[in-house]
């Protein structure tokens, strides 16, 4: 069904594009980026070759395959763009593509086009506190708790992070500085980098690195790429492969808890 190089990364692309592709489309059913492209999968493909006049064929050629294939060249990291930016910035390819698929799953944006984030309640109780006080961020706890708490901690699924984040934004009612902080509480894009972190990622201002996140996968990984070349003691760990020090400047302190530095380690055996 696909050509004879393309492999389960290969794959769980299209299956991203179908996700993508036929988000507003009746019949859509969101897949499981696996790379393994069954009955669900071939279902999908022909609901959009139905919606664009193709024969819904299931079948992965010519007008298809065209097609799906120019939708992922747009939007999505080729293993190319990989390989250039790990070598521009002295980081091992292997690792960048781990640690890229152990933040994010291998991909930065969500079905419905957004990017893909993780909503810290704990940051933005923090950063509303820093700027507002202590009586604004306990009044927004007190309502929200699910949104603005001093604990880390129930986070959903992934697919509703954005939604908690424009629930945070919501909350300003328009002050800016709130708005500001709702978008340093979240970690973005394909190395969720931390909005917080906005500065040593290359950019003056929140809202410039929100804008560049929106944009899709090519900029947020610029963005993580320069998150990870201005840390002296994450590039040392990156060439020693010190896996516990690269989880815990990604995943915190208690990255123990989740494994991080094991699922980085092996992740990156598949790219060696």
């Amino acid at each position: 069904m696909f050509p004879s190089n393309y492999n389960r990364a290969r794959i769980a692309l299209v299956q991203r594009a179908l996700n993508e592709m036929n988000y507003n489309h009746q019949g859509y059913v969101e897949l499981k980026i696996d790379g393994a492209f069954g009955n669900q999968s071939i279902g999908q493909l022909k609901l959009w070759q139905t919606a664009h006049g193709v024969e819904a064929n299931g079948k992965y050629e010519d007008y298809t395959a065209a097609c799906i294939e120019a939708f992922m060249n747009e939007h999505y990291l080729t293993e190319q763009d990989y390989r250039a930016a790990a070598a521009a910035n002295g980081i091992e390819y292997a690792l960048l593509r781990a640690i890229v698929e152990v933040e994010s799953t291998g991909g930065g944006t969500l079905p419905d086009g957004n990017p893909k984030t993780l909503f810290e309640r704990h940051v933005f109780y923090r950063e509303v506190r820093e700027i507002k006080g202590k009586e604004v961020a306990d009044k927004f706890f007190a309502a929200n708790p699910n949104i603005c708490n001093p604990a880390s901690g129930d986070y959903g699924s992934v697919n509703s992070q954005w939604s908690r984040l424009q629930k945070a934004i919501a909350l300003a009612e328009g002050d800016v500085g709130i708005i500001d902080a709702a978008y340093k509480s979240a970690s973005w894009g394909v190395g969720q980098v931390m909005g917080f972190n906005h500065k040593v990622a290359g950019y003056a201002t929140i809202g410039a690195f929100v804008a560049d996140m929106m944009k899709g996968e090519r900029y947020q990984l610029n963005a993580m790429v320069k998150f990870f070349v201005d840390n002296p003691k994450l590039v040392k760990a990156a060439k020693e492969l010190d896996y516990a020090t690269i989880a815990k400047f990604y995943n915190g302190s208690d990255y123990q808890r989740n494994q991080y530095d094991v699922k980085i380690r092996d992740a990156r055996k598949q790219y060696v």
